[in-house]
């Protein structure tokens, strides 16, 4: 309680947490449509979940993808060669993941993003997507 406290402003602890909370919120939505746009912007990628700006703010940082060509392990452990780990597969998700159609071909990439990553993380994570299409 008092880390996210300390990452808010306020004379009082409720006062810095909710100040967290929104600086958080904000924080984590730009890196999410950054993320968003830039896989938009790869050839055939496919991406599950809200896309649309005017639902922002139905949106959580967590982004859901396939890179066409490519088994979603295989994204996983060419994010991994640079020091950017996600999570592949179905992620404990089996259900979720057979109602998408990709129950049975490996799933899906998972990236969440959270409060301690930066656009650079991102930028960085989006060139190296870019290099496997």
């Amino acid at each position: 309680m008092h880390y996210l406290a300390s990452l808010g402003q306020g004379t009082t602890l409720h006062a810095q947490l909710a100040s967290a909370f929104e600086a958080i919120h904000a924080h984590e939505q730009a890196l999410v449509w950054q993320f968003i746009a830039g896989l938009q912007a790869l050839p055939g990628v496919e991406i599950r979940g809200i896309v649309a700006p005017a639902r922002a703010a139905e949106r959580v940082p967590t982004v859901v993808f396939r890179l066409p060509g490519h088994h979603p392990d295989a994204v996983a452990k060419a994010l991994a060669k640079h020091a950017i780990y996600v999570w592949s597969g179905h992620y404990y998700a089996v259900e979720a993941m057979q109602a998408l159609g990709h129950g049975e071909d490996g799933g899906m990439v998972r990236v969440g993003l959270a409060h301690y990553n930066t656009a650079e993380e991102v930028k960085r994570t989006l060139e190296v997507l870019t290099t496997l299409c």
